[in-house]
């Protein structure tokens, strides 16, 4: 979590250091004065962190109750996640599972084409629907390999996305500590550092506006107008990609101090170099914000999966299974004998199929339905309905990461590190402390 600081607010004069003169578009929202100081700096970013509230862009009909990709985790999610109490929370709250709320329509209607199938076959059995059983079961292999590759796609693209907003932070606070550590401070740099550092304070979020879309234009208004200056505030908001904005300010800071002899050639070049880097990130985001799975896969597989749910019971009708297993035979997938059974039935040859019906009724002592129907046992495992769809369904909703990712919190902690690095709350001693005098004394610790 963020460090508790002080919350108090400096009111300054506002204005751009390096165009005094230029003239800037009126943010939505007049901005708060704000002092170009560490101290004022730190107060700044502590208000911010106390006023944050929920984060408006994120979508709460995917959040989970309980544990949840959305948020930062700490020892004690890790913990409760890998508690063998977890089944028990699990089963407790599937009522409430976000998957099971978005697919519950598509596994009624297959459940519901189901029951017609059977009662249909059940009251007309000259006239019901059937189909060789046997390559529903090369069928099933076929929509399992194309759900396996759709998921790993979608949590490829879920790590990336994680890797890359956590990138930003450690990015953001890599250049804030090499400006303190090779900018020589002055009263004309010393307020240029510190418009550096709450440009970078503003990058996770204008990344955060980007990949999350207009839901987060508001919030991002209110940041930029208590971190930046007035003058700073309108451009960003007019820019179409406000973290390269910000990128383009700090390019120009870093500039100016170096021309002006502050900062040597070789951090320069480093300071540039990691710019460079935090461009490439803000580029990497919006690829995967904008580029999903080719959406020919998503619609062969969608396609495929509903074809298997309309085929399933129709195929289950050819093993002459009574009404109820049929209804449920696309809701339920029996391991154990009985499923074994239904494919040696599927497997035989039509001209010895009543005996292979017949052999598998009496291993499993299953009694005769009134209509010549075999009385299968009631499924035992697994809801199958909600297992395909469910699969297909978590591939979707993991295509688009940053849905996911908890970028408030990370913006948040990153905003935190620049402020840590640029005014520490606990600074080390200066260095002159351990310096040796000219008569050899060193009141930090004996040269030998």
């Amino acid at each position: 979590m963020l460090p508790t600081w002080l919350l108090r607010k400096t009111n300054a004069e506002s204005g751009s250091l390096l165009h005094p003169t230029k003239s800037a578009a009126t943010a939505p929202r007049a901005p708060t004065p704000v002092s170009l100081t560490a101290a004022a700096l730190r107060d700044d970013v502590a208000a911010l962190a106390a006023t944050l509230g929920p984060d408006p862009s994120l979508r709460c009909d995917l959040v989970s109750t309980g544990s949840t990709y959305t948020r930062l985790w700490t020892e004690e999610d890790w913990r409760q996640h890998a508690s063998i109490c977890r089944y028990s929370r699990h089963l407790r709250f599937w009522h409430k599972s976000t998957i099971a709320r978005a697919i519950a329509p598509l596994v009624a209607a297959a459940t519901l084409w189901a029951a017609a199938v059977a009662v249909f076959g059940e009251r007309y059995p000259n006239y019901r629907l059937s189909l060789p059983f046997q390559p529903m079961l090369l069928f099933g292999q076929a929509i399992t390999l194309l759900l396996t590759m759709r998921t790993n796609a979608s949590l490829a693209r879920l790590a990336e996305a994680r890797a890359l907003a956590g990138r930003v932070g450690t990015t953001c606070r890599e250049i804030a500590g090499l400006l303190v550590a090779y900018v020589d401070e002055d009263r004309s740099t010393a307020p240029l550092v510190q418009l550096a550092a709450r440009h970078l304070c503003a990058v996770p979020w204008g990344i955060k506006r980007v990949v999350r879309g207009g839901a987060d234009a508001a919030r991002f208004a209110e940041l930029l107008g208590a971190l930046l200056p007035a003058a700073e505030v309108g451009p960003l908001l007019a820019a179409p990609l406000p973290p390269l904005a910000s990128v383009g300010r700090l390019r120009a800071i870093v500039q100016h101090v170096h021309g002006a002899g502050r900062l040597d050639r070789a951090a320069h070049r480093t300071i540039e170099g990691r710019l460079g880097a935090l461009n490439d990130v803000v580029g990497a985001c919006e690829r995967l914000a904008q580029s999903p799975v080719p959406p020919a896969y998503t619609r062969h597989t969608s396609r495929m999966l509903l074809i298997f749910l309309v085929l399933v019971p129709v195929g289950l009708m050819d093993l002459r299974l009574k009404v109820q297993y049929v209804a449920s035979s696309t809701l339920f997938i029996t391991r154990g004998p009985a499923w074994i059974n239904a494919a040696r039935v599927a497997a035989t040859p039509w001209s010895r199929r009543d005996d292979a019906v017949e052999l598998s009724r009496r291993r499993r002592g299953a009694v005769a339905s009134p209509r010549g129907a075999v009385a299968a046992p009631p499924p035992t495992r697994i809801v199958r309905r909600y297992l395909v769809v469910g699969i297909e369904e978590v591939g979707i909703e993991l295509e688009a990461p940053f849905t996911w990712c908890p970028l408030q919190e990370l913006a948040a902690r990153a905003m935190a590190d620049v402020v840590d690095e640029v005014c520490p709350l606990h600074p080390a001693p200066p260095l002159s402390t351990f310096l040796v005098d000219a008569a050899g004394a060193s009141s930090g610790f004996h040269v030998v």
